[in-house]
């Protein structure tokens, strides 16, 4: 009798790993954009330990913060950046190297600068600050963070394009830049000492 035959159990990881992956068909947007909060508000609290900032008491704030810029920006926007750029290389065979390389230059050349302007300005909006401020934060901090950006992020996409799943860079993006986002946040709290 086959109901007697015992079965066999995923581990609690494969079995969440592959619900996690079921998301990502049945929701794409939704669940790239829950994973991008999670992804980011892990990410402010590591940079309030690495800073010392978390020995005076967790920045809720700055988590929701953090947290609101991965379900707006870097889940979503992210989702959607890297469709147009797999309809604007269609033609292109995707297999080679030369494909992801271009793939590269267009987004590190079109998409970084325009994202990162977009996160300085939500992060402002977020912490009420006037346009004003906001353009004197962007003046100071935006040249600095595309030099360090273009150090980083190039390989790193570079890498997920020729080597990870189309379905799952989002989530690789978002698990770089929980430690892209600790270095800049310490570096930068380094620099103002």
């Amino acid at each position: 009798n086959s109901d007697m035959t015992p079965r066999r159990r995923e581990p609690p990881s494969q079995s969440l790993w592959q619900w996690y992956l079921r998301q990502l068909q049945i929701a794409p947007v939704r669940t790239k954009a829950l994973t991008a909060c999670l992804l980011s508000g892990v990410s402010d609290v590591m940079a309030q330990a690495l800073t010392g900032r978390l020995a005076r008491g967790l920045d809720v704030t700055s988590v929701r913060h953090q947290m609101l810029v991965g379900l707006t920006l870097r889940g979503p926007v992210i989702h959607f950046w890297l469709k147009f750029l797999g309809k604007l290389f269609r033609g292109w065979d995707q297999r080679r190297l030369s494909t992801a390389i271009a793939k590269v230059c267009v987004d590190q050349s079109v998409f970084s600068p325009s994202f990162n302007l977009a996160y300085f300005y939500m992060i402002g909006w977020l912490q009420n600050r006037s346009l004003a401020a906001i353009q004197a934060n962007v003046a100071e901090s935006f040249i600095p963070l595309m030099k360090a950006n273009y150090r980083v992020w190039p390989a790193v996409t570079l890498f997920n394009f020729v080597f990870v799943p189309p379905q799952l860079r989002v989530l690789f993006g978002n698990v770089v830049a929980i430690f892209w986002v600790c270095w800049v946040i310490s570096s930068t709290a380094q620099r103002k000492k």
